[in-house]
């Protein structure tokens, strides 16, 4: 059994592979944080530093 995981980018799935790992994680930093503040908690994004 293979598992490929793709995200959807600009209304395509993308295997997350082809994408640059900062892209990635970007999006799923954005998506925990709004499926987070849709049952009810505060939710902020962290900027990485250096």
């Amino acid at each position: 059994m293979q598992i490929i995981s793709e995200i959807k980018v600009n209304g395509k799935w993308v295997n997350q592979d082809q994408l640059p790992e900062e892209m990635v994680a970007k999006i799923v930093a954005e998506t925990i944080c709004r499926a987070g503040r849709a049952v009810g908690f505060e939710t902020k994004l962290k900027k990485k530093t250096a």
